[in-house]
């Protein structure tokens, strides 16, 4: 959506799941399992073998997940230890991810983006012509050409037709950086719409 905002830093965060119920529940007899779609299929291996008769049933969030478990008993909940405390639910078994490592990253958003650090990353957004093949080849080219890495892409719908989508991409280098502007202003023209989200620091292990 419109929004003024830029993207002035990320920050990786990561996420231990856990299984949690009101108290006196036996996971191994509950029918239901609440939580966000993304946490029960992070978590479905686990579930299978400690909830085998639990029903997944999505919720808006792990923590609204927990509010419901708690309201009705018998059921359980994927969630945070910390979630768990703050609704009084019981933890019956921690970091029940099947693969572990699970850090999803969080934009810090502004009124302004960052100023260049000397490490930094852009994300932008843009959108192809899309009756002309190759054109995505071509703006991944532009960034080639000039030894920009790329980062991270993936691909939203546009909503407004069939098969037509947004791209959003991550490259190494400030919006400032004389090559960053040169492949953008390169890319605009390949493109049919293009917006720079913003240029922040590259988020490194340990940073606070």
């Amino acid at each position: 959506e419109d929004t003024t905002l830029l993207i002035r830093g990320e920050i990786v965060i990561g996420i231990r799941h856990a299984l949690v119920a009101a108290a006196g529940v036996n996971p191994a007899e509950a029918s239901v399992v609440y939580s966000h779609p993304q946490a029960l299929a992070q978590c479905r291996g686990r579930l299978a073998e400690l909830a085998p008769n639990a029903q997944p049933v999505a919720a808006l969030s792990t923590a609204g997940a927990i509010e419901s478990a708690v309201a009705e008993p018998g059921t359980l909940a994927v969630g945070n230890t910390l979630a768990a405390a703050i609704y009084g639910a019981t933890v019956y078994a921690e970091d029940i991810a099947d693969a572990p490592g699970n850090a999803p990253r969080f934009a810090i958003l502004a009124p302004e983006d960052h100023p260049p650090s000397g490490d930094d990353k852009t994300s932008i957004a843009f959108t192809t012509y899309h009756d002309r093949p190759g054109t995505l080849v071509s703006v991944m080219q532009e960034f080639a050409a000039r030894g920009l890495n790329l980062t991270h892409i993936e691909s939203r719908p546009t909503r407004q037709a069939l098969g037509t989508y947004v791209f959003l991409l991550d490259l190494q280098g400030h919006r400032l950086d004389e090559l960053v502007q040169d492949a953008l202003a390169s890319v605009e023209e390949l493109t049919m719409w293009l917006r720079v989200l913003g240029s922040y620091p590259r988020w490194t292990a340990g940073a606070a």
